[in-house]
């Protein structure tokens, strides 16, 4: 629907437009896919997102997804008791990636807080919202 309305909206331009912005969505939030941090479709609706606002919009709207789903993942841990088991193991990935001079990623152990999966579309709902929010009071 973000390249058909883009399309409709700017011809040919509006569709490029809708394309850059899936393309900005989809490899912004891919990393964390292919971590196993977050489901493919989480990927696939922050590329549907971007289709609609365009890539420097979904940019600024994946930014803000990061950073809402950081804080949401990391208030589930609190409310389920994990903050002690997930800081440890940040601790330990620090060291590891520091001696192995380059990113090693730890799992949650099984059973953990911070292995439960929580609705990552929140955050990106929440992320979008607010860039779209401040790009309305810009206007304002």
């Amino acid at each position: 629907s973000g390249l058909v309305l883009s399309a409709i909206d700017g011809g040919l331009t509006g569709l490029v437009r809708g394309f850059g912005g899936a393309l900005v969505g989809l490899l912004g939030l891919l990393p964390f896919y292919v971590l196993r941090a977050m489901g493919a479709g989480d990927v696939k609706y922050m590329a549907a997102i971007g289709a609609h606002l365009g890539a420097a919009l979904a940019f600024q709207a994946v930014v803000a997804t990061i950073i809402t789903g950081g804080i949401l993942g990391a208030m589930f841990v609190l409310f389920k008791g994990g903050a002690a088991e997930m800081a440890s193991r940040y601790a330990d990935m620090a060291r590891i990636s520091a001696v192995m001079k380059k990113v090693h990623y730890v799992s949650a152990p099984e059973g953990s807080a911070a292995a439960e999966r929580f609705p990552y579309s929140s955050a990106i709902v929440l992320g979008t919202l607010s860039i779209l929010l401040i790009q309305e009071l810009r206007f304002l």
